[in-house]
């Protein structure tokens, strides 16, 4: 990534770093120093991150730094990607809590990344600036250079070079791996509209720029229907002639965008909870039916309205031709004999109302009982996976799709998405469901601010919320996880993404690089068949290879890379071998 030198100029210091380290602010924890231009790669239709660290010298501060990010040109300056491609953002800080898991830090964790505005830094801290280049589908292949200049009050400037390869290939607009995350709008998780009250804030135009948020980072599925079946200040349940029903008057509009994103989503009302207190709790559309307890579990009473339901949103969608854009998730993580009988009938029963509904069970293991009724894809607990294998495989080999998710626990040593875990967690999850063959990966949630227990983020005194105040990033007092469910923060104007769900995007596209490079093996197998030329053993031999290398950065799902230097360093020959294939079959289409 260049010189192995640090630019200093007139009192501050100026270096670069990969997305896949964390910067502390303490400069005591950090390297100081290393690489002085930034060199970078990306496809078209791709997102690529990098870090620009800015430090005082010994002795003093610096005052109202700005920084200024140029176009990107081609070499022959003939074309070029603008500066609107070029976002930079200011890393913020988060403090972790005890959560009883082994971390690298006890302290301020970079998190957040914050509109970028003049800055100051202190003596004895670093400031990073996180950088992201988005490369446009018309953009040409190519080496192209651009700056960074970082200028500090009354101490001059410093440019740090960009150079970024363009890829001769694109990434589709939606992936090939699902990818199903929570957004919550409830107050008992969110405290959504409280951040955002009504009369400072055109709510449904906030939730749709936090699902924005979302699509641009890759995420395809809507996962626990908290917009599309859960929040009553979107959607009501009306009972007409004894027939319960939605009504769709609120949510129509916010549903119409979901589909102009791009976006599948869950329609499904409730998500059956292991405890009737939870299911209600989650669903407050239903909450006048919490009398029944525990019985709701064998109540044909409660099973009529949950048909009824279903029906209505089924009819619904079908007139909107947005059936195909559904998923029903029948169970959330399912524990006792009673809790899978109930999965397996309410499974049923969706497919009675419509037999072409992606059914979808989130769970530690796939359970024999039900595994093969009516289930179509089995959602399996990272940590679970391995011990999970043989029915796994067996469900897989039935058609069944097998994706899997990751939640406040078994952390350690499994990657997962917490605050204070490595970089390369975040991103090595989806080189291992590319190894593993998981077709969707599953989040829980990404708004859970406050639920007014461990999580009490919200302040009435606008004075005292954060970001002015302090940020609490625990989630669930038995297993505590630091950022678990948080990967969007509530700004004070709207969404704010964290450094980890940007990694997830750059995961996301590993693997549609590993999903692009297995399309071309194919058609080279298939041109190889009308004709054995050498070269194109040649070719796919380095193919096979380079896949092979999957086994180099993930052993098993506790034993993985560390390095993120070796992640480029295979992600790029993935992308020059994609290259070559285009070039020697002469593939045109942007995409497979």
């Amino acid at each position: 990534m260049g010189q192995d030198q640090t630019s200093s100029s007139r009192g501050f210091l100026v270096w670069v770093e990969t997305s896949l380290r964390k910067v502390f602010k303490d400069k005591a924890l950090v390297k100081v120093g290393g690489e002085t231009q930034a060199f970078i790669s990306a496809a078209r239709g791709e997102y690529e991150s990098f870090q620009v660290v800015v430090s005082p010298r010994e002795g003093g501060d610096l005052k109202n730094v700005e920084v200024e990010v140029s176009d990107l040109s081609s070499e022959s300056g003939s074309y070029s990607i603008p500066r609107r491609c070029v976002e930079a953002y200011l890393v913020g800080y988060i403090q972790n809590r005890e959560a009883g898991y082994p971390v690298e830090h006890v302290g301020l964790w970079p998190d957040p990344l914050m509109p970028l505005k003049p800055f100051n830094v202190r003596d004895g801290e670093v400031q990073p600036v996180w950088v992201t280049v988005y490369v446009p589908r018309d953009a040409r292949e190519g080496l192209y250079k651009g700056t960074v200049t970082i200028r500090p009050q009354g101490l001059g400037e410093r440019r740090v070079t960009v150079k970024l390869r363009v890829w001769g290939f694109s990434l589709p607009s939606t992936p090939h791996l699902k990818t199903a995350f929570g957004f919550t709008t409830l107050d008992h998780g969110s405290a959504f509209r409280r951040f955002y009250p009504a009369e400072r804030f055109n709510q449904k135009e906030i939730i749709k720029r936090f699902l924005s948020v979302l699509r641009r980072h890759g995420v395809n599925i809507l996962w626990y229907g908290y917009v599309t079946t859960r929040d009553p200040y979107l959607l009501r349940v009306v009972k007409d002639g004894g027939v319960w029903r939605y009504d769709f008057t609120e949510v129509e509009e916010l549903l119409e965008f979901i589909v102009s994103e791009g976006f599948s989503f869950n329609i499904f009302a409730p998500t059956y909870w292991y405890e009737a207190s939870g299911l209600f709790a989650l669903n407050p559309l239903l909450k006048e039916f919490d009398y029944l307890g525990d019985k709701v579990y064998s109540s044909e009473e409660f099973e009529l309205v949950v048909r009824q339901l279903l029906e209505s949103y089924v009819d619904y969608l079908r007139k909107r031709g947005w059936l195909d854009r559904a998923i029903c998730y029948i169970s959330d993580e399912p524990r006792r004999e009673r809790d899978f009988i109930h999965a397996k009938r309410i499974a049923h029963l969706v497919k009675e109302v419509s037999p072409t509904l992606k059914t979808v069970i989130a769970s530690g293991y796939i359970i024999p009982s039900v595994a093969g009724e009516d289930v179509d894809v089995w959602c399996v607990h990272l940590g679970c996976f391995e011990e999970g294998r043989r029915l796994i495989e067996e469900r897989r080999a039935e058609g069944d799709e097998i994706w899997w998710y990751v939640s406040n626990s078994p952390n350690y040593p499994y990657p997962t998405l917490f605050l204070d875990f490595p970089a390369v967690s975040h991103r090595i999850i989806f080189w291992m469901a590319w190894k593993y063959g998981v077709k969707g990966f599953g989040y829980w949630n990404t708004t859970y601010w406050h639920d007014g227990q461990l999580t009490d983020n919200f302040r009435e005194d606008p004075e005292e919320r954060w970001p002015k105040g302090p940020w609490n990033p625990l989630f669930n007092a038995k297993t505590p996880a630091n950022g678990c469910g948080q990967l969007i923060y509530p700004g004070p104007d709207g969404p704010i993404v964290s450094i980890r769900l940007s990694i997830v995007r750059d995961g996301i596209e590993d693997y549609e690089y590993l999903y692009q490079l297995n399309k071309r093996v194919e058609m080279l197998r298939e041109a190889m068949q009308r004709s054995p030329d050498r070269d194109l053993k040649a070719l796919m031999s380095r193919a096979r290879r380079t896949l092979g290398r999957i086994d180099e950065l993930v052993r098993s799902t506790t034993e993985y890379e560390k390095n993120p230097d070796k992640i480029y360093e295979v992600r790029n020959e993935v992308a020059e071998l994609i290259e070559e294939i285009n070039n020697t079959l002469e593939i045109r289409e942007p995409y497979l």
